[in-house]
């Protein structure tokens, strides 16, 4: 989804060729391709991505996704629904001990918080103004369920794995056929033995050897395994790349 979607980079355009210019400038010091196509992939998978912008030391704007599983936006309650704040939490691990602390940090529209977790409860360590005059982050919704692009078909991506690994199981219960001897019950172990050693059977004139096997219908597997191909394709609005 993410290939089909900004495989080819987004362009812009504008009349104001000097506010292109800078726009452009800020792209590129960011690897602004690079990043859509990560918010992309997040929202494909989680249903939606964030990124925060942000001022760094050279006092250069910059722009970074954000992890989407560790972090909770806070909206107000108007039909707007704007950003009022946004909570981004995390583990830091120190590579020389081991210990890990966990900090939680707070965005909202004039401030940005840093605090640290305790036992029972959180230590601020920190407090910024930020002077972008709204919530420094951007929502990416996938759709408006904020939904990722999978999850309406992971009945039928199951149902696909399960014909699959059926199929192999399958495969590997015709390796494992019985033999089976009718009309020869004095045989024991000694015999079959013997008989898988130099490969050979001697029996009555009314005795009979066959193999049991589990019969396969391939035609029918292959059939519901295409129907279903097409259905994911269908219903998650993805198109086969190989098509």
């Amino acid at each position: 989804m993410t290939g089909y979607f900004v495989g080819e980079p987004i362009t812009y355009t504008s009349q104001d060729e000097a506010l292109m210019g800078e726009v452009a400038a800020i792209f590129n010091y960011n690897d602004e391709a690079v990043e859509n196509s990560s918010l992309a992939k997040d929202a494909s998978i989680y249903g939606c991505a964030y990124e925060q912008i942000y001022i760094d030391a050279d006092g250069n704007v910059r722009f970074q996704k954000l992890d989407a599983i560790s972090a909770i936006p806070i909206y107000d309650d108007t039909i707007e629904a704007d950003l009022l704040y946004f909570i981004r939490y995390y583990t830091d691990e120190d590579i020389l001990t081991g210990d890990t602390t966990e900090y939680v940090e707070v965005f909202s529209r004039t401030y940005h918080q840093l605090y640290k977790k305790n036992v029972s409860a959180l230590t601020l360590i920190s407090e910024e103004q930020h002077s972008f005059g709204m919530v420094p982050i951007v929502v990416y919704k996938n759709n408006e369920e904020e939904i990722g692009d999978f999850e309406p078909v992971i009945s039928l991506i199951d149902a696909y794995d399960k014909i699959q690994s059926d199929s192999v199981n399958d495969m590997e219960y015709f390796a494992d056929a019985y033999l089976a001897l009718y009309g020869m019950g004095g045989t024991d172990a000694n015999d079959i033995a013997a008989m898988k050693e130099q490969r050979v059977l001697l029996m009555a004139s009314d005795a009979k050897a066959e193999w049991l096997v589990k019969q396969i219908n391939d035609t029918y597997v292959e059939n519901l395994k295409h129907r279903l191909e097409e259905d994911i394709h269908k219903f998650s609005a993805c198109p086969s790349m190989t098509d």
